[in-house]
């Protein structure tokens, strides 16, 4: 019979197993459940299927019950661990997964998965070709011309497809002789016995001299073989363990299936709704995105009408309709222009010809404009001299509010999650703008329900335009200092280099970690006690595992100078200058709201909120960022802000009250911890301190501390516990806020922003400790955030059109501006006065103002 395709047949809990086992336990569901497993196989499964497009499907699964070789052979797997309870309930979840895409499941008490595989590969590939998909090689005895198996080399990536000439190629036998070879080698992860002595090469040999077992152990009893005595009276006092170890490892066609092959029909991925739903349910919008990749790359024909909309060109006849409009969504069209949508029943295309005709209708403040990514649009609409103003909604934004925490979040992920719908399409801008509405109104709701209105249109809505402005003004960069930097930093690494070459008795490449891991360890023989391992078994050569070398060893020292000159040139001195625009000659960052869980704003392209500090040669790359003539540059630092808010959140009096009167905090908490005066408290004291000052907001433990501010752990623990005693509403806060997000699943900054956190209720001992750490820090760092948008909010309100004082960078917990020299005390003013009223804490706000014509030289400016 002419095969009818592909048969994909699923040792489903092998591949359990081994999705569970190779990524990490961050995969978690809203209500803190691990789902590690489910993503994984999921995974595979859409790789697979895209791959190999199988007409049929099935997915066979082992049962609670004992098996047959369970009740023969007591000892049977019996070595294994119990499995995991977070494992355990991961398989009900992939069960609903397969069902939600049509793919038959197939159990069958006292036989396992392996051997439903092998009735159903027997009974149907005299009709089809079969492909086995397991995690094990189990089923490799199966393998003929028309039965393959796919399994994996490493994790659930990397996989390998075996035929009767790859299974020759790897043990030098026919599948079917697998059986045989189990039987004489036996199998340690299945606890099957086999032949006491006998390994992989003997039993391979055996097999290739006799064929078979049975063919062994005639040959054996009837005396006609050369066999070693030794290896024979193996054989022959094992006889029985042998055999008895093929029946095991053999697998049984007599499981009761009653299965046709058109059960097994497969319909597709595409068109399976439920299966969307699941992804969405789980958090898997990566996966979502992966299955519908194909079809959003396809050319979509541009619709006349959708769901009944009109579409249409805008002539002159049509602006009396935009003028009109209390709402409207702006979205790129193309490179033709814009669409412009007053409501769901009418979308204009907008040439770029005539985009002059709505000029006045996109400077129009009074009406709402809706849209995704409006910085974006901004910035678009800004090179062809249109100003966008009334920015009300950007869907981009309220997903974000809504869903922090993920990397990004593109249109078509927005669209999943909101519209609940796994068959959309949003490659054609005029569909975007048909689900557009639909989504503004769902998220509009879910921010009114989540008290999210204040942080999204009086923060986050505000923030676009003020960053849009930031982005296009940009910075001066010195590309000369730059380009003459280059060549003293090439020069210190040729010294570098040369010196380690001198102490390693040879030359080798510093950037490689296996070489420099080969140098250290093998041919100098420095010692590798407490330092880790990297998953290939190599001694790792991270900075903070050869930093604990650094003192004992002068190589060592040198190869952290040398990484760090060398990451200083080609991450900054090199690559700034080619970054410079040919126009402006300016450095021009992109600020993304929507980078962090925090809601810190972050910087790309390139991230300017990274430029090193609090080095030599960092200040050489600071330097080179200057003042344009006639102007200063001047930063406005919050002064430890997370500390103050800290104080102010767990309302600690002793905390508070050092605030209010302008004490140094960290040498209070030394003189706490020590039991001394502040008069007497040491640099080094005060050092320490300031390590547990942050490091117990954000979770740090005995080991962490002791390791940080360099002390015995037993003195790190008696430190953390006298600041606990000392501090004593820190330590009521931080258990306070992990009981509310524990009641809750979430915890909120000041304004209202909240973080979602499932992991607090994870299972998992260390899952679950990063959610605790994650609801301490959150209330923090999301309020520092929030102050700081806050700020330039209002600053934006007094100084937005002045183009003497421009907003140029915000990094973490300070604003840089570019300041006219005459401006700048009357500036300085005001903007230190608004930064520091923001908003009213029970401890004072406190902002350090410093000004220089280069970013390194700031020096402090007193009013």
């Amino acid at each position: 019979m002419k095969p009818q395709g592909t048969l994909l047949l699923l040792d489903a809990h092998a591949l359990i197993h081994r999705a569970y086992h190779a990524l990490p336990p961050s995969f978690i569901t809203k209500k803190g459940e691990l789902v590690n497993a489910v993503y994984g196989f999921i995974s595979v499964l859409i790789n697979i299927l895209k791959e190999q497009k199988p007409e049929y499907i099935a997915a066979a699964f082992d049962t609670e019950e004992p098996t047959f070789r369970h009740k023969e052979f007591r000892e049977y797997k019996a070595q294994r661990p119990a499995t995991a309870t977070d494992l355990i309930s991961q398989v009900p979840k992939i069960k609903e997964v397969l069902k939600s895409l049509g793919i038959e499941i197939l159990e069958a008490p006292g036989f396992e998965a392996d051997d439903i595989i092998g009735v159903l590969a027997k009974r149907f590939s005299k009709q089809t070709d079969v492909l086995v998909v397991t995690g094990d090689l189990d089923t490799l005895q199966l393998i003929n011309d028309k039965v393959k198996v796919l399994t994996f080399k490493k994790g659930v990536s990397d996989t390998v497809i075996y035929d009767t000439e790859a299974v020759k190629k790897r043990f030098g036998l026919e599948p079917w002789q697998l059986i045989d070879y189990k039987a004489l080698r036996g199998d340690p992860s299945d606890n099957i016995p086999g032949v006491s002595g006998v390994g992989e090469k003997t039993a391979i040999s055996l097999l290739q001299q006799f064929g078979s077992l049975g063919n062994l152990y005639k040959a054996l009893e009837n005396s006609q073989t050369e066999i070693k005595e030794s290896l024979k009276n193996k054989l022959l006092d094992n006889k029985e363990a042998a055999f008895f170890s093929k029946k095991l490892v053999t697998l049984r066609f007599d499981v009761p299936l009653k299965v046709k092959l058109s059960d097994l029909e497969f319909k597709g991925l595409q068109k399976q709704h439920k299966f969307g739903v699941l992804l969405q349910e789980f958090g898997f919008f990566r996966l979502f995105e992966r299955l519908n990749k194909e079809k959003q790359n396809t050319k979509v024909e541009k619709p006349d009408t959708i769901k009944g909309t009109e579409i249409k060109k805008f002539e002159q006849k049509d602006l009396e309709i935009l003028q009109k409009a209390e709402e409207l969504i702006v979205e790129f069209y193309d490179d033709e222009g814009l669409i412009l949508s007053v409501d769901e029943k009418i979308i204009f295309l907008v040439s770029r010809e005539k985009l002059g005709e709505v000029k006045e209708v996109l400077a129009d403040s009074k009406i709402k404009k809706i849209g995704y990514d409006l910085k974006n649009i901004w910035h678009g609409l800004q090179k062809e001299g249109i100003i966008l103003n009334g920015l009300y909604f950007d869907v981009m934004l309220a997903a974000y509010l809504l869903r922090p925490g993920r990397r990004d979040y593109p249109l078509e992920r927005i669209i999943f999650q909101e519209l609940n719908s796994a068959d959309t399409d949003s490659s054609e801008p005029v569909l975007r703008v048909s689900y557009l509405w639909e989504i503004y109104e769902k998220q509009k709701a879910k921010l009114k329900d989540n008290d999210l209105d204040k942080v999204f249109y009086e923060i986050e809505i505000p923030l676009i335009v003020i960053l849009a402005k930031m982005e296009k003004v940009g910075i001066k960069l010195e590309k000369g200092f730059l380009l003459s930097l280059s060549k003293v930093i090439k020069i210190k690494l040729s010294k570098l280099e040369k010196n380690i070459f001198k102490l390693a008795g040879s030359e080798f490449n510093i950037s490689s970690p296996n070489q420099l891991s080969s140098v250290l360890f093998e041919k100098m023989k420095i010692s590798t006690k407490g330092l880790r391992k990297t998953p290939g078994g190599v001694i790792s050569t991270q900075a903070s595992e050869l930093a604990k070398l650094k003192k004992e060893y002068s190589v060592v020292d040198l190869i952290l100078q040398y990484r760090e000159f060398s990451k200083l040139k080609n991450t900054y001195v090199d690559a700034l200058p080619d970054l410079i625009n040919s126009k402006t000659k300016r450095l021009h960052t992109s600020f993304v709201q929507t980078g962090t869980a925090t809601g810190r704003l972050s910087s790309e392209e390139p991230n300017l909120q990274n430029i090193p500090i609090r080095s030599e040669m960092a200040d050489e790359i600071r330097r080179a960022f200057v003042a344009e003539k006639g102007f200063k540059l001047v930063s406005f630092d919050y002064s430890q802000i997370e500390l103050r808010l800290a104080a102010a959140l767990a309302q600690d009096v002793k905390m508070t009250e050092a605030f209010k009167r302008g004490l140094d905090i960290h040498a209070l908490t030394a003189a706490e911890i020590n039991k001394v005066k502040i008069n007497e408290v040491t640099g080094e004291m005060r050092r320490q301190a300031k390590v547990l000052n942050f490091g117990v907001l954000y979770g740090m433990g005995p080991n962490a501390f002791a390791q940080a501010a360099g002390v015995p752990r037993e003195q790190a623990k008696i430190f953390i516990d006298e600041y606990f005693k000392d501090f004593s509403g820190i330590a009521s806060y931080i258990e306070k806020i992990k009981d509310e997000a524990r009641r809750n699943g979430f915890v909120r900054t000041l304004t209202g922003r909240r973080r979602w956190i499932p992991e607090i209720h994870s299972q998992n001992q260390m899952v679950r400790s990063q959610g605790e750490r994650i609801a301490v820090n959150m209330p923090i760092q999301g309020s520092d955030a929030d102050i700081n948008k806050m700020s330039m909010v209002a600053i934006d309100k007094e100084f937005g059109s002045d183009n003497e004082v421009r907003m140029l960078l915000q990094i973490h917990d300070a604003l840089l501006f570019e300041i006219v020299e005459d401006k700048v005390k009357k500036a300085v003013a005001k903007i230190k006065e608004i930064m520091e009223q923001i908003i009213t804490l029970s401890v004072p706000l406190k902002v350090d103002v410093r000004t220089g014509t280069n970013w390194a030289e700031l020096k402090t400016y007193i009013l």
